[in-house]
């Protein structure tokens, strides 16, 4: 059987974890089993990281980029927290505005490139689909493509 499991990340703690063990206990049962992650820790090939920045438009990606450079800086100098969230507002500002007025981010299409990253799975095991690196919108659609089993690890 081939298996392709979807989390926030592959190694981390509480359902990340589990998702790791799940896809752990399927490859040593002797099923083919993928982990799509929207943070990537390991280098384990069959662990492959959903492309919602490259699936993003070019210029959203200059401005990600820059926003994302600032990181290390941020707690260490005064104001970098603000220009990063005004950085990303500038990439995506449709997206910033929504966020603005309270609407939840779905904005991640790299979710539609998810059945392109391995050999086609024979179902997909759903972990968190929280955590800013999911569209939830495509739940349907992959649920009319294939079958798909939902963990809930959270409230």
């Amino acid at each position: 059987m081939r298996i392709l499991i979807i989390s926030t990340q592959d190694l981390a703690g509480g359902a990340e974890l589990s998702a790791w063990n799940l896809f752990k206990a399927y490859r040593a049962r002797g099923h083919t089993s993928w982990l799509a992650v929207g943070i990537k820790r390991t280098d384990d090939p069959n662990v492959m990281l959903i492309p919602n920045q490259v699936c993003r438009s070019r210029w959203a990606q200059i401005w990600l980029h820059v926003r994302d450079r600032l990181k290390p800086l941020e707690g260490k100098m005064r104001g970098v927290s603000r220009l990063r969230n005004l950085l990303g507002g500038l990439g995506e500002p449709g997206r910033s505005l929504e966020h603005e007025r309270g609407y939840e981010d779905f904005n991640f299409p790299g979710t539609w490139r998810l059945l392109q990253l391995s050999a086609p799975p024979d179902f997909i095991d759903c972990f968190n689909r929280h955590g800013g690196y999911f569209d939830l919108r495509e739940m349907t659609w992959l649920n009319n493509t294939l079958p798909v089993v939902v963990d809930l690890h959270d409230a």
